[in-house]
């Protein structure tokens, strides 16, 4: 197997837990939630359809790519959602 591909399959493959992002939303967009529009405006803040967003609410676990690019749509690094980001997308730790 070429090793590009090897290293796709082990990118891919690494997955953080939802719960500290829906975590993070809930305190970022409190002050919403009355209008009934929070959904909405929590997925366009990750820069993702409301369809996916709904989706992705009812996942345990996520892409660590993804994560980060939520993340970063949010403005902020994996690493404030995520206390353990570094661990959690360690490729060696992972492959072994």
């Amino acid at each position: 197997m070429e090793f590009w591909l090897l290293m796709t399959k082990q990118i891919f493959h690494m997955h953080v837990p939802v719960q500290p992002l829906k975590d993070y939303l809930d305190q970022r967009f409190t002050h919403r939630r009355q209008n009934g529009m929070d959904n909405e405006v929590r997925a366009n803040s990750m820069g993702i359809t409301i369809i996916a967003y709904r989706k992705m609410i009812h996942k345990e676990t996520i892409c660590w790519f993804t994560a980060d690019r939520y993340a970063t749509n949010l403005g902020i690094h994996p690493t404030r959602i995520w206390n353990n980001w570094y661990e959690l997308t360690n490729r060696e730790k992972i492959s072994a």
